[in-house]
């Protein structure tokens, strides 16, 4: 029995006037899953990633999460259903702390009332300390403890990476979509990564979805790999069978 679906597209399409960014796109992510969606520069990756998280809207199709439409939310709501998503060009609050970074994103799981924030109730003080035990959690496992005062512009790119995996994490979120989480990182790093990635689906239960272009980083993690070319699917399936697709060679390479 297949794992239950927590995201999917069905027939989505995205225009821009006469340019179709993403054309009939359907796709279904399943709990537990590690999802790629890879292809060359322009094949409409990103574009379906904005879809799911309400940056864009659909122009014909629909977009599901955990069975219910996505459809006409704005990205808050989309997260507040449980998703969360890094991007290509890191955002992150580059004069905040590594620290205060994470408690933004903590802030999000309070369950606290203004009147009991303000009043120091019981409750209010037991929500803090679970924040502190989730940050310093974060903390360790990203490796950020050494930077975690340090604000967020001054760290290497690839520790910016990491915290901003980390800060998604933080929004309490069971579905992960990672933004070319590589980029910018050395072999070593991407090689830290990928135990990150399978670590923190185990951990806390996520299902991901990755946009990458580091194939190492790909077939390594993959249990599926989708592949679009000018906004279509043209292949789907396990790592090794997609590598091996003659449609997948050809968008890459020219060549049949």
């Amino acid at each position: 029995m297949s794992s239950p679906v927590v995201l999917e597209l069905d027939q989505v399409s995205v225009h821009f006037g006469g340019i179709k960014a993403v054309q009939s796109l359907s796709l279904q992510l399943h709990e537990g899953e590690i999802l790629a969606l890879i292809g060359p520069n322009g094949a409409g990756k990103t574009t379906a990633f904005n879809v799911i998280t309400g940056v864009y809207q659909p122009t014909a199709g629909e977009v599901r999460g955990f069975g219910q439409s996505l459809r006409g939310l704005q990205p808050h709501q989309v997260t507040n259903r449980g998703f969360a998503r890094t991007f290509q060009n890191i955002r992150l609050f580059k004069d905040l702390s590594v620290r205060e970074n994470i408690l933004i994103a903590l802030d999000r799981t309070t369950r606290n009332t203004t009147l009991q924030s303000l009043l120091r109730s019981p409750s209010f003080f037991r929500d803090e300390d679970s924040k502190r035990e989730k940050v310093e959690e974060l903390l360790n496992i990203f490796s950020l403890h050494v930077s975690e005062e340090s604000s967020a512009r001054n760290l290497p790119y690839g520790v910016q990476r990491r915290l901003e995996i980390a800060r998604a994490i933080a929004t309490g979120a069971k579905v992960l979509l990672l933004d070319e989480p590589a980029a910018g990182m050395n072999g070593q790093e991407t090689a830290s990564l990928m135990e990150t990635i399978r670590f923190i689906r185990d951990r806390f239960a996520l299902s991901i979805f990755l946009i990458e272009h580091d194939m190492r980083l790909v077939m390594g993690i993959s249990d599926r790999v989708a592949v679009l070319e000018y906004g279509k699917k043209i292949a789907e399936g396990n790592p090794k069978d997609v590598q091996a697709d003659k449609n997948v060679i050809r968008a890459y390479l020219g060549t049949e």
